[in-house]
């Protein structure tokens, strides 16, 4: 699980797009749940419906991560304001998902080194 948000500015900044991304996989590898939100990409957050099926039963790999990207782009028409445009915002939603896989391909819930301030990491807690 992790939450990302991306700004012009470190602090007190509305994001331009924010996502939290969960993904669980059973011991074949194969994603049995997963859920995708985002903020910025509508008039206000929602669920990526057609990436999380796209994902759902399919192995946890990077190709299946780039085949199921174009279901985000039928999942929201992105605006375009002062804090980025429609293609921007698009681009970067589909480029935190590449690195929400590229953070836990090796590992479920890898140790990340300190991000920004601007940028959320949470965990679960046993």
């Amino acid at each position: 699980m992790a939450a990302y948000k991306v700004s012009k500015r470190r602090e007190l900044d509305i994001s331009a797009v924010a996502a939290g991304l969960y993904v669980e996989t059973c011991p074949e590898g194969l994603v049995t749940e997963v859920r995708a939100a985002f903020g910025g990409m509508a008039a206000t957050p929602a669920r990526a419906r057609g990436l999380e099926a796209a994902l759902r039963g399919k192995p946890w790999t990077e190709a299946t991560v780039e085949a199921a990207l174009p279901a985000l782009a039928g999942d929201f028409t992105p605006m375009t304001d002062h804090r980025g445009s429609a293609w921007f915002r698009g681009q970067v939603a589909e480029n935190l998902v590449r690195g929400f896989y590229l953070e836990t391909a090796a590992t479920p819930r890898p140790e990340l080194p300190p991000r920004p301030t601007a940028t959320v990491r949470l965990e679960v807690v046993p």
